[in-house]
């Protein structure tokens, strides 16, 4: 083969190959950007999901509190309740399961409240499980012991009738009604004994 010939070959061979892929580490650059977009967004998710999804409803302006609307239900101990009859008194409701284990911590920091609230009788809790196909009065019962928590008012929202009335979509909803029968608060995430307390005195 000829210096021509072997020259030849060289530029066929080279322009059949075409570049070399790019390796990893040339790819490198390129994805980067992306990584960080994604692990920003992740956070910025989890940030609202840990503190805005708490502080987003909080307590209105006592001139825009909207009214609760009314609840009139029957306990599980075969007793009634009726928001109407707490006027003057600061009413907690709490969205709950009786096979809700997350829910036990607010339920005990509930019942520490109301064993407090025995002294100046200025706050009700009321308990309402929105779990009325599977929990059953026993159950209910069943749950308050387990929360070694004085008694307190347990309703079993048959229908999903107090979830529609107050815009209840998941269990661990906190509603803070004050003295005068309004919405003052709403917390979507579990409160301690602290936050709920805080959340009293803003409803007073």
């Amino acid at each position: 083969m000829t210096t021509q010939d072997t020259r030849q070959a060289a530029a066929t061979d080279l322009a059949t190959r075409g570049d070399p892929p790019a390796s990893a580490a040339d790819q490198q650059p390129h994805l980067l950007p992306l990584v960080i977009v994604l692990v920003a967004l992740a956070g910025g998710w989890g940030l609202w999901q840990a503190v805005g999804s708490r502080v987003a409803p909080l307590a209105q302006g006592s001139g825009t509190r909207a009214p609760a609307p009314p609840i009139e239900a029957r306990t599980v101990d075969g007793s009634r309740f009726s928001l109407a009859a707490q006027r003057g008194k600061v009413v907690v409701v709490y969205s709950m399961a009786a096979w809700c284990i997350a829910c036990l911590p607010e339920a005990i920091a509930l019942g520490q409240e109301a064993r407090a609230a025995d002294n100046t009788s200025g706050v009700v809790t009321l308990l309402v499980d929105e779990s009325p196909v599977s929990d059953t009065p026993v159950a209910v019962r069943a749950f308050q012991e387990r929360t070694r928590a004085p008694v307190r008012s347990w309703v079993i929202d048959r229908g999903g009738t107090i979830a529609r009335a107050y815009g209840v979509a998941a269990l661990e909803t906190t509603i803070v009604i004050d003295r005068a029968g309004r919405i003052a608060a709403r917390y979507r995430t579990p409160l301690d004994v602290g936050a709920l307390q805080r959340a009293i005195r803003r409803a007073t």
